[in-house]
């Protein structure tokens, strides 16, 4: 390999770096555009969003909360000291555990998280305008990177088909599904991947590992 080929393979990563910071970039400033339209700190925003979308039915309790956004748990506590005073959070006791506190959102904090939720759409619509396979091909790098991530502790833990027990790899004939979800029941495919799924039970270690080699996905 001569030396231009050398500097070209290691330009082209910092390239596609350039570009994720781009990406990052428009969506930080679109969550905190619609945060101060709502009167909310970009942190507000986050939690009301994860509570709602997470906790409609169990609720989130404080710790989880700051694990998922990567926060500190007092970061998280005055968050949501601010947000029922908004009256967009309501406390009261976690399911299956009585003497847990568990947050969920209001009528008013639910209409707000939906509001939130469409202002990654112009992304969305990008992203749809990219041939099928290369949606796919973005999908399974994306799973890919963010496995890395996590593993070094980077970004906390996602909550992704790929670590997930419910899993099972290559069980049906279908090219484009031949994957299963054993917990809907339904054959699935790289693009049916989530990266934040509310049903996600987190498979052991060993198991991650088998199901990222059969994936293509594997760390290493």
């Amino acid at each position: 390999m001569d030396s231009a080929t050398t500097q070209g393979a290691h330009e082209l990563p910092q390239r596609i770096t350039a570009g994720f910071e781009k990406l990052a970039l428009a969506l930080k400033t679109s969550v905190w555009h619609g945060a101060s339209s709502a009167g909310l700190s970009a942190t507000q925003a986050q939690i009301v969003a994860l509570v709602a979308a997470r906790g409609s039915r169990t609720g989130l309790r404080l710790a989880d909360i700051a694990e998922e956004l990567a926060i500190t748990p007092a970061t998280a506590s005055d968050a949501l000291r601010a947000l029922v005073a908004k009256e967009l959070i309501v406390k009261g006791r976690a399911t299956g555990d009585a003497r847990a506190l568990a947050v969920r959102t209001t009528e008013k904090g639910s209409a707000v998280a939906a509001r939130m939720s469409g202002l990654s759409t112009f992304l969305a619509t990008a992203v749809g305008e990219l041939s099928p396979a290369e949606q796919e091909a973005l999908q399974l790098a994306l799973v890919r990177l963010i496995s890395r991530l996590q593993d070094e502790g980077r970004i906390p833990f996602a909550r992704m088909c790929a670590n997930c027990v419910y899993l099972r790899t290559h069980v049906h004939a279908d090219d484009e599904r031949p994957h299963h979800c054993a917990l809907a029941d339904t054959a699935i495919g790289a693009r049916d991947f989530r990266f934040d799924c509310p049903e996600h039970v987190r498979a052991d270690a060993p198991r991650i590992a088998a199901q990222r080699v059969a994936l293509g996905i594997a760390i290493g």
